[in-house]
Order: C-alpha cells, then sequence, then structure tokens
C-alpha cells in the first residue's frame, strides 16, 4: 500500500489524504486508517518508486547504469569532472 500511495505522490502535502482516500477505497478502508499504515513505510516507499524511475529512464537511454545523463551529441555518458 505505501509504494501505491508514493506512486500517487501521497506523501507530498496536500495530496495524502486525496491518495490514501483512493488506496484505502478498494479495500474498504478508510484514509486515515490508510495512512497510519503506511507511514512509517514512507522512506521505503519513496526508495522504491525513485528506483522505478531511474529504470525506466535508463531503459529509454537518458542515463547509464550509474545515472549519469547521457550526451545526445556523443552517445557516452557525461562525466561530471571533465571540464
Amino acid at each position: 500500500m505505501a509504494v501505491q500511495v508514493a506512486r500517487g505522490g501521497g506523501f507530498k502535502r496536500g495530496f495524502r489524504m486525496k491518495v490514501c482516500h483512493k488506496v484505502g477505497e478498494p479495500r474498504g478502508l478508510e484514509g486515515t486508517y490508510v495512512y497510519r499504515c503506511v507511514k512509517p513505510y514512507r522512506d521505503i516507499a519513496l526508495e522504491i518508486v525513485e528506483a522505478e524511475q531511474m529504470q525506466a529512464a535508463y531503459e529509454r537511454g537518458e542515463i547509464d547504469f550509474l545515472g549519469r545523463p547521457i550526451s545526445s551529441h556523443s552517445g557516452f555518458a557525461e562525466d561530471p569532472n571533465s571540464p
């Protein structure tokens, strides 16, 4: 449930109750109960969503396997330390 809330942006201020309600509704749970259940797993869920986004960017060819952006003109990863 925590990952679903994180995907919906539910840990951002203002979206919390709306997303928690949407996640809990099919299960017959109230939004406040869902938030209390997923709150301890907030950081883990956000890390999972970030990893999913990085994987999607890698599959699209936007970054290399180390998370560095790929240069559009050379086709290689840009080194942030190079001049």
